[in-house]
């Protein structure tokens, strides 16, 4: 009998959206030839050493089994079942926690036979495991910024650059890492009036507002102001290096008391981001119907057949409304592409004036790069994400 572990996950800060992937071998053909052989990976949040092997206890957040595939290997890919356990809160609410991370994870092997259970091997590391893309195609179990991360250096936003509109909320998020002594320092974009907030302990991510209100009542500086736009950056608090900047503008409220469209969408990082829009949507309700046709005369007694005027000879079994809205970002500058390609690839997107989950309806999207100047609008096109009204009687 020989078991292994052939490829499992390494030592680093490990993504929920991207493949994590463990591949373990039994060479004994006789146990993996029975038709009750089984192989099971555990994953379990678990500290300990890596002997005796762990009991079966309430630390395991699943098992998955499987047959062996024609070359004998068992292949788990335990991202989806990871992905799962971590919670979010919603894209508009004030709550600073807004995904969890799972530390201490590993992967415990083995196999059933008969339905007896036979742990067999525990992988060698524990890794982390949060919410999150990789910024592009990797290679299995990796992620290329993985020490940016941990070590809390840089916001989880793709643009450098953010627009909000004075009346809308918005956050950035740090991933708060190893490093529970980051500061995060605002300041009036003259550079003067700064305030500074400390890392929470306890916390997976940092959810740091930008919105102008909600930036003016956590300030502790009296002379500063958010209203006319202002960076934020994260700072060592201890050395003062700073490591990364970010700088927001701040849209005034639409034209005339019309309402402003703001949509957020979880960005390639795996934490909620916002596109604003200068003008208000247009909403557009459309209606599908389920028809049959039907007689519209009926007989008596003796059989006698009588037409009735006025009755419709075809009938409608069911509606079901559709509204779809258009949305103008507005003039805005090149580095907007970055959002808009991450929205673009989103599962999720809502729309802030509706409050409702909208689904994108535009398949290509030319991407511009208009050098830093404001010279380049998208339109895009959205249909909410469920039925309005249905069938009314």
């Amino acid at each position: 009998m020989a078991y292994s572990i052939t490829f499992q996950p390494d030592l680093i800060l490990h993504m929920a959206r991207s493949p994590l992937i463990a591949v373990v071998r039994e060479t004994d053909p006789v146990l993996r030839d029975d038709p009750t052989f089984l192989y099971y990976c555990r994953i379990q949040n678990y500290a300990g050493p890596l002997l005796p092997l762990p009991a079966v206890d309430s630390d395991i957040i699943a098992e998955l089994t499987q047959p062996p595939r024609p070359n004998g290997l068992g292949m788990f890919n335990v991202q989806p079942y990871l992905e799962a356990s971590i919670q979010k809160t919603g894209a508009f609410s004030t709550l600073s926690q807004a995904s969890s991370l799972v530390e201490n994870l590993r992967l415990h092997f083995g196999y059933y036979l008969d339905g007896v259970a036979y742990p067999q091997a525990m992988s060698d590391t524990a890794f982390r495991f949060t919410d999150g893309y990789a910024i592009q195609q990797q290679g299995i179990n990796l992620y290329e910024h993985s020490t940016d991360i941990i070590d809390c250096k840089r916001f989880m936003t793709t643009a450098q650059n953010i627009e909000v509109v004075s009346d809308r909320q918005a956050w950035v998020h740090l991933f708060a890492g190893q490093a529970p002594d980051r500061q995060v320092e605002y300041r009036r974009l003259n550079g003067l009036n700064p305030f500074t907030i400390s890392m929470p302990s306890n916390i997976s991510i940092w959810r740091l507002p930008i919105g102008v209100e909600d930036v003016n009542a956590i300030s502790t500086n009296p002379a500063f102001s958010a209203d006319d736009g202002f960076s934020i950056r994260v700072v060592d608090s201890i050395s003062t290096e700073e490591y990364q900047q970010l700088f927001v503008r701040v849209l005034p409220k639409g034209f005339c008391g019309i309402e402003s469209e703001s949509l957020a969408y979880i960005n390639r990082f795996g934490v909620w981001d916002y596109l604003h829009g200068r003008g208000r949507s247009v909403e557009t309700i459309k209606q599908s119907r389920t028809e049959w046709t039907r007689r519209i005369g009926v007989s008596n007694q003796v059989d006698a057949w009588t037409y009735i005027n006025g009755t419709s000879q075809m009938g409608v079994i069911g509606v079901l409304g559709e509204k779809e809205i258009a949305f103008s970002t507005g003039y805005v500058n090149g580095e907007t592409r970055e959002k808009i390609q991450d929205l673009m690839l989103s599962l999720n997107v809502l729309s802030a004036r509706l409050d409702v989950p909208v689904i994108l309806m535009n398949n290509q999207i030319v991407l511009q790069d208009g050098n830093g100047a404001d010279l380049i609008n998208y339109d895009l096109q959205f249909k909410i994400a469920g039925n309005i009204i249905q069938d009314i009687i």
